[in-house]
């Protein structure tokens, strides 16, 4: 076996894979082309150099019969000198690939707390890990895009080779005839890590996906998605025969929920709304923007119960929002600090029967000031949180009188 010199070890690869997939090329795809033209001009500027397997995958490795250690490593047909990383990202391409790819299946639609439910490292752990054995950093999120996008690339070109072979009635596999969609998937794939790349990179102006959040953003959103999907929805159908059958479902929360705000609380997972420009110096929030919050709101948004178990619940958390930024302390002691400890609730009169209250510049109840003391004239309807027995406060919305500005809403 000859082992080559290290330079140059990622741009000869590229070049092997790109023209094996020249040569195995069945129909244009977009896809290759474009994953393709951005590996060719983002090559790394400085590699390490080690022995290198040229195929690291799980399936390549010899495991003791019962322990998790490995006894030994197969095929170093492609061993040579070259970057390690290759070999990092060839072992974990399988976190990248979607379960729902049945010839090529993946664990890539996982979430971490799924992962660690099965005794699966994470990426990041895997990376962490990594950086702790070799003794060197943790590999910038950009340098470690390229690789991944790269053995994607290879893997793309590898079953385009097969399925070249299956129109020449050459291949080994009964199922090589159908990988030929699978080309264009593995290389939307790699161009959607790249796409991420760039949303993370934009962070602060606008983040499109959850990836693309602050760490401590991210650090909310999992532990969210680990209560919303693993103890609030499996919940729900006993949340709903006590909701609407049972005898003490206006006066008694039901204890699963309580438990799990328990969790939630302490885990942080706690007034999330409040966002950074209402509490630049987060006295009552996590300092998360509108955008971040948005993320995790969609994931409350999955069921009906969950926004409560973070105390994130409508309208508490309007109210809660108009008590931070306009309510004197006495008013946030007496009515703020328990809402934001989610120990009473609050409702919201906006609704009138007379009028389309959703423009609420059509609002007719009046708010007079007598002296030290307001007098409210009004009709309102559909209160929400208005029956709830722990119900301490109500925001009303209606006009003041006096001079009428040029916009309406002004009075409110």
């Amino acid at each position: 076996m000859a082992i080559r010199n290290s330079d140059g070890y990622m741009a000869r690869n590229l070049k092997r894979w790109s023209d094996a997939y020249q040569m195995s090329k069945t129909e244009e795809i977009p896809e290759m082309e474009k994953l393709e033209s951005y590996l060719k001009e983002n090559l790394p500027k400085s590699e390490k150099s080690t022995i290198v397997h040229g195929d690291f995958r799980i399936d390549n490795l010899i495991l003791e019969e019962n322990e998790i250690k490995v006894k030994g490593v197969l095929d170093w047909e492609l061993s040579t000198i070259g970057d390690p990383l290759s070999d990092l990202a060839t072992f974990l391409f399988v976190h990248y690939v979607p379960n729902r790819m049945k010839l090529l299946p993946g664990i890539g639609d996982y979430s971490e707390s799924d992962l660690r439910r099965m005794g699966i490292p994470t990426i990041k752990e895997c990376l962490e890990l990594y950086a702790k054995y070799t003794d060197s950093q943790v590999v910038d999120p950009e340098i470690w895009t390229y690789y991944m996008a790269f053995v994607v690339f290879r893997f793309a070109s590898i079953v385009q080779g097969v399925y070249m072979r299956s129109k020449l009635k050459n291949a080994s596999s009964t199922e090589a005839s159908m990988l030929g969609p699978l080309v264009r998937k593995l290389a939307a794939e790699g161009n959607q890590m790249i796409s991420k790349l760039h949303a993370s990179k934009s962070y602060g102006q606008l983040t499109i996906i959850p990836s693309g959040m602050s760490s401590k953003a991210q650090k909310y959103y999992e532990i969210v998605r680990d209560i919303v999907h693993n103890h609030v929805i499996p919940l729900e159908l006993e949340l709903m025969e006590y909701y609407e059958e049972g005898p003490h479902k206006w006066t008694i929360p039901h204890p699963k929920i309580e438990k799990l705000k328990e969790k939630a609380k302490s885990l942080g997972a706690w007034n999330l709304f409040i966002s950074e420009h209402i509490d630049p110096d987060q006295k009552y929030g996590k300092g998360l923007t509108n955008v971040e919050y948005a993320h995790i709101c969609e994931l409350m948004g999955r069921s009906i119960f969950a926004p409560e178990v973070f105390n994130c619940q409508a309208p508490d958390t309007g109210n809660m929002e108009v008590l931070i930024k306009y309510g004197n302390e006495e008013q946030k002691k007496k009515w703020l600090i328990p809402l934001l400890n989610g120990e009473i609730k609050s409702c919201f009169a906006m609704t009138e029967p007379d009028v389309a209250s959703s423009d609420a510049t059509n609002i007719q109840g009046s708010i007079v000031r007598v002296g030290d003391e307001y007098i409210i004239n009004a009709r309102k309807w559909f209160i929400s949180n208005g029956s709830h027995p722990r119900c301490r406060i109500c925001v009303f919305m209606g006009q003041v009188a006096g001079p009428k500005k040029s916009r309406i809403f002004h009075n409110q």
